[in-house]
């Protein structure tokens, strides 16, 4: 074959090119460090890599999330940790205020020193990250959670919870909000509370009120009321469920009888129009006045109306027991046996334009007997213990209790220490609301706990979760590593290998380049 001499150059070049560029690409990769420096270098493991790559970016971003949400965290817990402090001494302030030595000036210093622990409160309540952003106002965290509106503390955030991605397939909340923190938290005993009446005069006070049933249903709200016993002349205590209630919400002056609540109602003669609504349950039934035979004119014809409804009412509209109503002495009183209470309503209307309503509540005496001082008694699995010496026509009323915020706890503490008059009926008034409010500050220091707890598992949660990250980011930098890092001792072997080619390989172009046929002619 005849080969001329610039091809023989040519190729003779290419062959030095092609070395020169092995060489490079050896030296580049032993320079990175990289076995693939291009995808065309090994499309598959290129492709891989970039997955990986992109793998172990997301683990650290993780990473930084956890770490964001355990910052979060503590700072939280700090902060009820403190909270929890200013809360015991409000508590030690109730009691020291509640003692029957201190006069109404001791309990108005105390009252001042309650008023800085609030704001003290409120102002942990809005306590920022480092970021900026408050910790317990739910997602709105540019938001100031806590304001004082009208004397009351509002909130202003929202009740959702911030998640933070600290995993692969986890989330969690890196606070809690502020309403589910400082806002719902359970009062008295978390179950039912003990009230006393505006109008007491007697020194009468709470000294205790537990579940000791929890499984028994409570049927309340029910009151608690002294009379004297007209036949014995003894203070009794009485539990009625349900009373009658007159268009002013004032309870009438009635006595008490073994069948039920009678309430007397005084009214002035028809002709009326207008109507008695009787409701049980869900169940609920009107007589219209202007229905009745012949018409109502009187108390007399009121009684006997009623009662012919009442006793016609069937299945779910017809109260449990029985319902009498007498028109004796001119009043309409009603009695009842029964053991779910029956809602009465009277709107009545003469014919010169005047109108009477009342309406309220007929239940059953649930629980009677002589009255003693700290002794507890029982009804629907709950037990109330009333202290001290009630006046006749004094009551205490029990009812179903929710939930109650921490400030508007202490604001009681302050109203009553500031506003309780030294009289006896003033002292056991504010026995009572002591008690009531060391319930609920004991409540709250439990929640607080409750939530701290939560907090904490938050933080073993974020703790494994770091862990378990680091691993996989370990992994995935070992496979990472393996596709796409060189060997370098294979690659240094490689280079020696490529230099001494390119060596050769310009020393043979060097000698064979001087050769020419003129030397032989």
């Amino acid at each position: 074959m005849r080969v001329s001499t610039s091809q023989f150059q040519q190729a003779s070049t290419n062959t030095i090119l092609d070395q020169q560029s092995q060489l490079l690409k050896t030296q580049n990769q032993l320079g990175t460090g990289r076995r693939i420096l291009t995808p065309s270098d090994d499309p598959s493991g290129a492709a891989r890599a970039l997955d990986m790559d992109k793998a172990v970016k997301s683990t650290e971003q993780l990473q930084r999330n956890n770490e964001q949400a355990e910052l979060r965290l503590r700072q939280e817990d700090s902060t009820l940790d403190q909270v929890s402090n200013v809360v015991n001494r409000i508590r030690e302030l109730t009691v020291q205020g509640s003692n029957g030595t201190q006069s109404q000036s001791d309990r108005r210093a105390i009252a001042s020193e309650l008023r800085e622990r609030r704001d003290e409160l409120v102002d942990l309540a809005n306590t920022q990250d480092g970021n900026g952003e408050f910790l317990f106002s739910g997602l709105k965290t540019k938001t100031e959670p806590f304001v004082s509106e009208g004397g009351q503390v509002q909130y202003q955030g929202d009740q959702g919870q911030r998640s933070i991605q600290v995993g692969p397939n986890r989330q969690v909340d890196s606070s809690h909000n502020g309403f589910e923190t400082f806002m719902k938290i359970p009062a008295g005993n978390g179950d039912f509370g003990v009230f006393t009446d505006d109008g007491n005069t007697g020194s009468g006070r709470l000294a205790g009120a537990a579940v000791t049933d929890a499984d028994a249903p409570f049927r309340g709200p029910y009151e608690i009321r002294f009379a004297e016993n007209p036949a014995t002349g003894e203070l009794e205590q009485r539990v009625v469920a349900g009373d009658f209630v007159d268009e002013d919400g004032e309870v009438p002056e009635t006595g008490f009888v073994t069948d039920g609540l009678d309430a007397g109602v005084d009214a002035d003669e028809g002709p009326w129009t207008g109507e008695v609504s009787i409701e049980v349950g869900e169940e609920s039934s009107v007589l219209d006045l202007d229905d009745v035979t012949g018409g109502v004119s009187s108390v007399e014809d009121l009684a006997e109306a009623v009662s012919e409804f009442v006793n016609g009412l069937t299945g779910d509209a017809a109260p449990a027991g029985d319902l009498v109503i007498d028109d004796e002495g001119g009043e309409l009183d009603f009695g009842y046996d029964g053991d779910d209470p029956v809602r009465v309503g009277i709107n009545l209307e003469d014919d010169q334009g005047g109108t009477f309503t009342q309406a309220g509540s007929l239940g059953s005496l649930i629980e009677a007997g002589p009255y003693q001082a700290n002794e507890g008694f029982s009804f629907d699995g709950r037990t109330v213990t009333i202290d001290g010496n009630p006046e006749p026509g004094d009551s205490f009323e029990v009812r179903e209790v929710g939930s109650q915020s921490i400030f508007d706890t202490v604001d009681d503490v302050i109203q009553a220490f500031e506003e309780r008059p030294d009289s006896n009926a003033g002292r056991a008034r504010l026995a009572t609301e002591s008690f009531q409010a060391l319930e609920n500050l004991d409540q709250a220091i439990n929640s607080f706990s409750d939530i701290r707890a939560q907090t904490g598992a938050r933080l073993n949660a974020l703790e494994s979760e770091f862990e378990a990250n680091e691993v996989a980011k370990l992994d995935l930098q070992t496979e990472l590593s393996r596709v796409e890092d060189l060997d370098v001792a294979e690659a240094v072997s490689r280079l020696n290998q490529q230099s001494v080619g390119l060596e050769a390989a310009q020393r043979s172009y060097a000698q064979v380049q001087q050769l020419s046929l003129f030397d032989f002619i």
